[in-house]
């Protein structure tokens, strides 16, 4: 077991996935235990083969005082399908930071749901979207339930030709959620 708390060491894990099938249903769980800091680069690549539909689930869950930096590519095929869904469950104190690099395809939908249920939590989602003639979406909720908590969502969004972008932010401030920020 990894050493916790404040002079935890950071751990870096990176996460290459190539589609192998024409219809695919990854899923990855990540747990940290409160304390534990992680970066994790994830990147889901593809740049020829026939189109490839995916739906992704990312399930995250930091216990207190965790840290996750979560570096996240997403450069489908132009005729693949890609939804991509993150749900992060955040305790007391812990940290989520997720940048994301985009790009377009015949659908892409990047979606994450922040569930700050801990005093102090803190969420922020950054993203750089890139489409040239395809389709790019990213949606963002966050869901204050606790005081002191915080969300932020930053979007670059860079299209041309007939390409068909959205990017939306929605926050829920649960009663009690004291001094939230969004």
């Amino acid at each position: 077991p990894l050493p916790m708390g404040a002079g935890a060491p950071e751990v870096h894990l990176s996460l290459q996935r190539r589609a192998a099938w024409a219809a695919e249903a990854p899923l990855l769980v990540v747990d940290l235990q409160p304390g534990a800091r992680c970066v994790l680069h994830e990147s889901h690549e593809r740049i020829d083969g026939p189109a490839v539909a995916q739906n992704l689930q990312v399930h995250v869950r930091l216990g207190e005082g965790a840290v996750l930096d979560h570096v996240r590519v997403a450069a489908p095929g132009p005729q693949d399908s890609m939804a991509h869904h993150v749900h992060v469950r955040l305790a007391r104190g812990a940290r989520y930071a997720q940048c994301l690099l985009a790009s377009g395809s015949a659908y892409h939908l990047q979606r994450n749901v922040f569930e700050l249920q801990g005093d102090g939590a803190s969420a922020r989602a950054g993203g750089v979207l890139l489409a040239a003639g395809s389709a790019l979406e990213q949606q963002v909720l966050a869901r204050h339930a606790a005081p002191r908590t915080r969300s932020v969502a930053d979007v670059l969004a860079l299209a041309s030709g007939a390409a068909r972008m959205v990017a939306n932010a929605h926050t829920h401030i649960a009663a009690g959620s004291d001094d939230a920020d969004t």
